[in-house]
């Protein structure tokens, strides 16, 4: 069981301990899931699930007789998200298929697993530890032949609030341009882009135009590498300048409504999407 915020390294984790285990081939020796596409029972995400787990508990035999390595795993993303009568049938499996099978699950909220699963597991609980990211990314910098920047980083890393996804993608924007990376450089182009695109963003919105709308959240998001939380402070600062008076309480009050549920969320842009529906009603 690893634990740990949004961006912490959770499944990064997971798969690099399969691969020291499995080697290069790691893949065929495991069933992936989503705990979110699992929590409906009685409909067909969660039974592949349990179909999946019998099938590698029959087949596990079939792949190496050495140590360890006949074991198939199934791991399981967003573990927290599972229902508990989901997670009374995931225990019930574990303890059927114990002999063939090993189960890792990644989420935020340990305490939301059932006790029966929470004392089967080791729980690897992955906290904020700035100074080993920044030793990451200078690792990168190394590799790609460049001289670690230390200063710089640890901008890149507040910048990026300490999310490890975030901080290679904005390293790898920095890289990108021509000009020689400086904090000055990180910050105008890390506050032009995003800014702008925020901006743009709720201007559809309040236009009622949400296809463009919704593009640029994409860009925002999968491009630019800013998490729910961030997309919302940023969707703060455009509403005080374009909303007018009338209907800026309400929409900062769904705001707020939208930062709440986005603590539990496992797809936040399936969240901030609902918002920009509902701005132009």
């Amino acid at each position: 069981m690893i634990s740990g915020s949004p961006g912490a390294g959770k499944t990064a984790l997971a798969e690099a301990f399969l691969g020291s285990l499995y080697g290069e081939s790691w893949n065929q020796h495991v069933h992936r899931f989503n705990g979110y596409d699992l929590r409906a029972i009685s409909q067909k995400p969660f039974k592949k699930f349990v179909e999946g787990v019998k099938q590698s508990s029959a087949t596990s035999s079939l792949y190496s007789s050495a140590p360890g390595r006949q074991l198939r795993v199934i791991l399981v993303d967003e573990a927290d998200f599972l229902p508990p009568r989901g997670q009374a049938v995931l225990r019930r499996l574990m303890e059927q298929h114990q002999r063939t099978s090993r189960f890792i699950f990644t989420l935020r909220h340990p305490s939301r697993l059932i006790a029966p699963i929470q004392s089967r597991c080791v729980h690897l609980r992955l906290g904020h530890r700035p100074e080993l990211l920044i030793e990451f990314l200078a690792g990168v910098a190394e590799d790609l032949g460049l001289k670690p920047d230390l200063p710089l980083l640890r901008d890149i890393c507040g910048m990026a609030h300490d999310n490890v996804r975030t901080s290679l993608m904005v390293f790898q924007a920095l890289l990108a341009t021509e000009e020689k990376p400086t904090k000055d450089l990180l910050f105008r182009l890390q506050g032009e882009i995003t800014d702008r695109t925020v901006d743009q963003m709720l201007e559809h919105a309040l236009a009622g135009r949400l296809e463009p709308s919704w593009k640029l959240l994409d860009v925002v998001m999968m491009e630019q590498g800013l998490e729910g939380e961030q997309v919302i402070r940023l969707l703060e600062q455009a509403l005080m300048t374009q909303a007018s008076g009338g209907r800026l309480p309400e929409l900062v009050s769904r705001l707020g409504r939208l930062d709440r549920d986005l603590q539990d969320a496992a797809n936040p842009r399936v969240h901030l999407r609902a918002f920009l529906l509902q701005i132009p009603n």
